[in-house]
C-alpha cells in the first residue's frame, strides 16, 4: 500500500507539478488499508451478475465489494488506450490508471487489454473482491465463455483470467457506456499519453467532474438540483442517530468536508449533506444568494426527506430501516451555522439536537467592509444583486492555522472563492442581525464550538448565543488560539480533540 501511495506522488510531482505532503500521504493509505481490512472480513452475500441497469449513470457495488471498471479507446489514426477505475459503494475513487499501448490492435483486443490492465493493478493494489465492470458485450462473453480456443485475444482473456482467479470473490457485469463514462474518459485521454499513470485515491483532473455527477442530485420545490451526499456506518455496525450538515459560504459538502463526514460515520452515525443552491454541486448562480430564506426552506424541504420515511439512499435507493425512530441533530459550520439556527427558529421541533460550528452569527471586524461602502451597497444590492462587489481576503489564510491542511484548500475546485456577489453580501449581514435580536428563542439542546483565535466569524458572539440561548442543555467549547476551520484547518491533536467532544456529545444524547 505505502509502494501505491508513494508512486502516486511521484505522478503528482511529475505530471502537476505539486509536492505532496508524506505524512498526508502515509495517513490517507493507512485508511484505505482499514477499509481494505474491514471489507474482507465482513459477511456479504452471494455475489450475481448485474442486468444491464434502467438509470443512465454509474451504479454502485454492494457494501463489501468495489467495482473495477475498465475501457480502452481506439483513435482513427489507430493508436490505442486503456483506462481503468476502483470504486466503492459511495461512489469514491479508490484508484485509477490509464495506459497507452505500444501497438495497434483490434477493439475488442483493446478491450481484452483494459481487462488485463485493470484486474492485474487493482489486484496488486489489495484489491480481492471484485465486481468487474466493462461496455464491451463481447469481452464479457469471452470473459464468462470456457473456451480453449489460442486467438490473440482469447490469450489475454487467459492472463485476465488467471489473475481473477487469485480474487476472494468476483463477478462479470455489463453497462452500457453512459455508465462507464469515467474510464471510458480515462483511457480516451491516455490517448495523448506516453507512459501510463496510476492514482491512489484520486484519478485524471479533466475527469473529476464526471465522478461527482455519479452522485445523488435531489430537484428542489423550485426545480433546482440539489447535489446530496450521505455517509453510513460499515453495514452491521449499530446506527446511533442521524446528522444532517449545513455547509459554509463558499464551500461544499465534498473535498475537505469528506475526512469529517467519514469521521461522525464511523463513530456510529448517518450523516447526510447538500450542497445549497448556489454553492458546490447544486444548481444556481455561484455564490449568490438572492434570499436567504431559499437556503432554508431548502434544508428543510431536503432533510424532510429522511425525517419521517425510509432514507432513500443515493443511487440504489438503498432502504435503511434501523434510522426510523433515531435522534436527528442538526450540524452547522460558519454559514450553515446561521443556516442551522434559523432551521432551528423556524421549526423549532423538529431536531433532537444542534450543532454549531463557528456559526456566523456576527462577521468578524476583520472581513467587515467599511460602513460608508456597506451603505452604498445595500442600495445597489437591489439594481445590480449578482454583481461580484466586494473585495475578499485570502479566507484559507484567515481559517487554516496548519499550513500542510491550508495548502489543500486551495485544490478546492468547487468551492466560490471570487468577490462577494452584492446581494449575497447584504443577505449574510441581514440574517446575521436577525438571528443576534432571536437567540432568546433558542431551545434546542445545542454544542457550540468556535477556535478562539477565529478571524472570520466572532467567538464572543458564540458566547453571546450560549449565555442567552433559552435551551436547558446547552454547551459551550472554545479552543485557545483555534481559527474558523476548526474542524480541518488545525494542528492534528487539536482537531481530533474537536471531533472527541462533537461524539461525546453526541454519544451523551442517543445513549440516555
Amino acid at each position: 500500500m505505502f509502494i501505491w501511495k508513494i508512486w502516486s506522488i511521484r505522478n503528482l510531482w511529475t505530471f502537476e507539478g505539486v509536492r505532496a505532503d508524506l505524512m498526508i500521504a502515509c495517513s490517507k493509505t493507512l485508511s484505505l488499508l482499514g477499509e481494505f481490512e474491514a471489507a474482507q472480513t465482513r459477511e456479504s452475500g452471494p455475489l450475481t451478475a448485474s442486468d444491464a441497469p434502467s438509470e443512465q449513470s454509474w451504479i454502485p457495488p454492494v457494501p463489501g465489494i468495489f467495482k473495477l471498471n475498465i475501457d480502452a479507446a481506439v483513435s482513427k489514426d489507430g493508436k490505442v488506450a486503456l483506462g481503468m477505475v476502483v470504486r466503492d459503494q459511495w461512489g469514491d475513487v479508490l484508484m485509477s490508471g490509464s495506459k497507452p499501448l505500444a501497438r495497434q490492435c483490434s477493439v475488442i483486443e483493446a478491450e481484452a487489454e483494459a481487462a488485463l490492465f485493470g484486474v492485474s493493478y487493482a489486484y496488486d493494489a489489495g484489491f480481492r473482491k471484485l465486481e468487474i465492470t466493462t461496455d464491451c458485450l463481447p469481452l464479457l462473453k469471452l470473459l464468462e465463455s470456457q473456451s480453449q480456443e489460442r486467438s490473440p485475444v482469447q490469450m489475454i482473456v487467459f492472463d485476465t483470467l488467471d489473475v481473477i482467479s487469485k480474487l476472494d470473490s468476483h463477478v462479470f457485469s455489463f453497462f452500457p457506456r453512459c455508465c462507464n463514462k469515467v474510464a471510458d474518459s480515462i483511457a480516451k485521454l491516455s490517448l495523448s499519453y506516453i507512459e501510463e499513470r496510476i492514482w491512489m485515491e484520486d484519478c485524471e483532473f479533466s475527469v473529476l467532474p464526471l465522478v461527482l455527477a455519479d452522485k445523488w442530485y435531489e430537484l428542489n420545490s423550485k426545480g433546482q438540483e440539489i447535489f446530496c451526499r450521505s455517509w453510513l456506518p460499515k453495514e452491521g455496525d449499530q446506527i446511533k442517530g442521524v446528522v444532517c450538515f449545513c455547509h459554509g459560504y463558499g464551500d461544499t459538502c465534498t473535498f475537505l468536508f469528506e475526512g469529517i463526514a467519514r469521521r461522525i460515520a464511523g463513530s456510529g452515525y448517518a450523516l447526510y449533506a447538500v450542497d445549497h443552491p448556489g454553492f458546490g454541486l447544486s444548481d444556481g448562480l455561484h455564490g449568490y444568494i438572492a434570499n436567504f430564506g431559499d437556503l432554508i426552506d431548502n434544508v428543510i424541504e431536503q432533510y424532510a426527506k429522511i425525517k419521517d420515511k425510509l432514507i432513500e439512499f443515493s443511487f440504489n435507493m438503498i432502504g435503511r430501516p434501523e434510522l426510523q425512530g433515531l435522534p436527528r441533530f442538526i450540524f452547522g459550520q460558519s454559514m450553515g451555522g446561521a443556516v442551522a439556527l434559523k432551521t432551528h427558529l423556524k421549526e423549532p421541533d423538529q431536531w433532537d439536537g444542534m450543532i454549531l460550528v463557528a456559526p456566523m452569527c456576527r462577521v468578524s471586524e476583520e472581513v467587515m467592509p467599511p460602513a460608508l461602502l456597506l451603505k452604498a451597497a445595500n442600495l445597489l444590492s437591489n439594481v445590480i444583486p449578482e454583481v461580484k462587489f466586494f473585495p475578499t481576503q485570502d479566507l484559507a489564510e484567515l481559517a487554516f492555522r496548519n499550513e500542510k491542511y491550508r495548502k489543500l484548500a486551495y485544490y478546492n475546485m468547487i468551492c466560490y472563492s471570487d468577490r462577494v456577489r452584492l446581494k449575497t453580501a447584504m443577505e449574510i449581514l441581514k440574517v446575521t442581525k436577525e438571528i443576534e435580536l432571536n437567540v432568546n428563542k433558542v431551545r434546542s439542546p445545542l454544542l457550540v464550538i468556535h477556535g478562539a483565535g477565529d478571524k472570520v466569524t466572532d467567538p464572543n458572539v458564540s458566547k453571546f448565543l450560549y449565555e442567552n440561548a433559552s435551551s436547558k442543555d446547552k454547551t459551550l467549547k472554545l479552543y485557545e488560539g483555534g481559527y474558523h476551520s476548526i474542524l480541518e484547518g488545525e494542528p492534528d491533536e487539536v482537531i481530533f480533540t474537536v471531533f472527541d467532544d462533537i461524539i461525546k456529545w453526541l454519544d451523551a444524547r442517543c445513549t440516555a
